[in-house]
């Protein structure tokens, strides 16, 4: 059952990140052939921004979700009311805290802000985004987390796919029929609130026994606080350097920042399609068999940054080609940089390559433990920050995020393996140390070849086949130096595919 589920939320959710990324991609260059690289500035700059206000919930939300591993591995439904209902109460004062940010958030934006572009089209875009994040926090969080812990995330993946697709491709037709920014953006509030219906519906239906009038388990989310501290550092990462290019330079800069993480966003999703897909399997696991527990997690890690890896290599080395097509004839800023590249791929690796070890904290519990390391990345990466954007702008704020991300991922190895684990963390740095030197090996083989690509089918193709081997690559290099890992793997793989045919 727990496999079956785990499928689901990886192959549903791999299945969202493409057909929805392949239609997204479409709406940056359509804003900016239509309004210029600034509107397409301002509008990433909101949307990202606004990342920052999840903060508000983020505490509650993932140490709620912590605590109800252990319910819901159990099936003890009181305990899953009482969790929910404590939820439901902080996040309904959350829900007066976000509308408050969003008052001061179109005041700060308004005074701080260098632009052109229309102060009432500044505020309505603010308050789009705004009130579409506000409906979202009241109503339907408190559910997505109990469908995440009962690894029901593909429910979630499928309906934002249906929804994701249709504000694409309904942004696109008002794109080409030449509508306002304004009405394109309004879109989002149309499909949140589809959201909320069908998931409250399909809560309804599949979970009678849910209350939230029970009595309130606050001891259960106690550690909200240092969540949300480790939230924060994350957000960090994710927000601050389109916060700063903003401040520090202008509009048209921050739209090449965009395009750039828009796609490793891309990636990254598709990685947390992955990790978010099976971790509540090892979140129940954690509590009911410690020591298979870490041999399967074992397999996961190394597996996973095997993977991490050699998908990184193929977009390093073919998104140079990509952006050289996909703004050509743009000609208010350059688009293409190499050294961009090299920084933003750095940052996917160190941020992506370090999930498991920050999963296994987090199913641990481990946040008030932690939460001061948390606090030292995010002043590692606010000062270099501060001391860099203004003489080398955008390279500036990434090597902000690297000398944060250098720090923060390596302690989390040592804690994860010494701490939880309880075991030497010799053996992860060598999975690491190989996994860098492969990469850094195939990219100075491959990049004179792929440099040259000038067209789209070809780099389509180019993508799938140098994807595939690049995998292949990691894999097999990564199965003979953790033989007794492998080993573990292929005979769990057996197993499977047994259950299945006897099934």
């Amino acid at each position: 059952m727990k496999f079956k589920r785990g499928l689901k939320n990886v192959f549903f959710g791999l299945i969202n990140l493409v057909l929805t990324s392949a239609v997204a991609i479409i709406v940056p260059r359509l804003v900016i052939d239509n309004f210029g690289s600034e509107v397409n500035g301002l509008v990433s700059s909101i949307t990202q921004i606004f990342a920052y206000f999840t903060l508000l919930e983020a505490g509650v939300g993932l140490a709620s979700l912590q605590a109800l591993y252990g319910p819901v591995g159990n099936n003890d439904q009181q305990s899953v009311n009482r969790i929910l209902s404590a939820t439901h109460q902080y996040y309904k004062r959350t829900a007066i805290h976000y509308l408050i940010a969003i008052v001061v958030f179109v005041v700060f934006y308004s005074i701080t802000v260098k632009t052109e572009i229309d102060l009432v089209i500044v505020v309505s875009l603010i308050l789009i985004n705004g009130a579409s994040g506000l409906v979202n926090l009241y109503f339907q969080g408190k559910y997505k987390i109990l469908l995440e812990a009962e690894g029901k995330n593909y429910i979630i993946t499928n309906l934002l796919t249906l929804t994701q697709l249709t504000l694409s491709i309904g942004r696109i037709i008002m794109l080409l029929s030449g509508f306002s920014i304004l009405v394109v953006q309004s879109l989002l509030l149309i499909t949140t609130f589809a959201q909320i219906l069908f998931v409250r519906g399909y809560v309804k239906k599949n979970y009678s026994w849910l209350s939230l009038r029970a009595e309130p388990d606050y001891q259960s989310i106690s550690q909200k606080s240092s969540v949300l501290v480790h939230q924060i550092s994350g957000v960090i990462f994710n927000n601050t350097d389109i916060l700063f290019l903003t401040i520090f330079t202008n509009l048209k800069v921050v739209s090449v920042y965009a395009l750039y993480n828009m796609i490793f966003q891309i990636v990254k999703t598709g990685f947390n399609h992955i990790s978010s897909g099976v971790i509540f399997a090892f979140g129940q696991l954690y509590h009911t068999d410690f020591n298979k527990f870490k041999r399967y997690f074992q397999v996961y890690e190394v597996y996973y940054i095997a993977l991490v890896f050699s998908v990184g290599l193929s977009l390093t080395l073919l998104i140079r080609p990509f952006m050289s097509l996909y703004t050509k004839g743009i000609t208010d800023i350059d688009y293409v940089d190499n050294i961009v590249i090299l920084l933003f791929a750095a940052i996917l690796l160190l941020l992506a390559a370090r999930t498991p070890s920050r999963q296994i904290i987090d199913i641990a519990g481990h946040f008030s433990k932690t939460q001061n390391r948390a606090i030292f990345e995010s002043m590692i990466n606010i000062t270099v920050t501060l001391m860099l954007v203004v003489p080398f702008g955008m390279y500036g704020v990434l090597l902000g995020t690297i000398f944060a991300l250098l720090y923060r991922s390596t302690d989390m190895i040592l804690y994860a393996n010494r701490v939880v684990l309880e075991r030497n963390s010799k053996k992860s740095f060598i999975n690491w140390g190989v996994n860098i030197l492969l990469f850094l090996l195939l990219y100075k083989l491959s990049y004179s070849y792929v440099v040259a690509i000038d067209d789209y089918i070809s780099l389509l193709s180019h993508t799938i086949g140098f994807t595939v081997l690049s995998v292949f690559f990691f894999l097999c290099i990564n199965s003979l130096t953790n033989i007794s890992t492998s080993k573990l793997a292929v005979s769990e793989v057996f197993r499977i595919l047994k259950g299945f045919k006897s099934s």
